[in-house]
């Protein structure tokens, strides 16, 4: 739904009052019109939190490593692209 509706979630005049995307706001209405994907990002940061630590040895060092990769990948995506509307 959101690659669908994307151009219309882009559009920052009309986005709070299409009624064709109301229905998704819940996916777009914190971030900017041009980061409506962060959310999919964040999905699978998310994920990759959970599913992907598991394949190592808990406490190891390979885990403490990629958790801390992945840590700052996220970090450093969300202080670059910033997407988030400021309220």
């Amino acid at each position: 739904e959101l690659w669908k509706h994307r151009e219309d979630i882009m559009d920052a005049q009309n986005r709070d009052t299409n009624q064709n995307i109301q229905h998704i706001g819940f996916l777009w209405r914190d971030y900017r019109p041009k980061f409506w994907w962060f959310e999919i990002y964040e999905c699978f940061r998310r994920l990759s939190f959970m599913g992907m630590l598991i394949a190592f040895s808990v406490g190891s060092p390979p885990q403490l490593c990629f958790s801390m990769i992945l840590a700052l990948v996220s970090s450093l995506m969300y202080s670059y692209n910033q997407p988030f509307e400021k309220t």
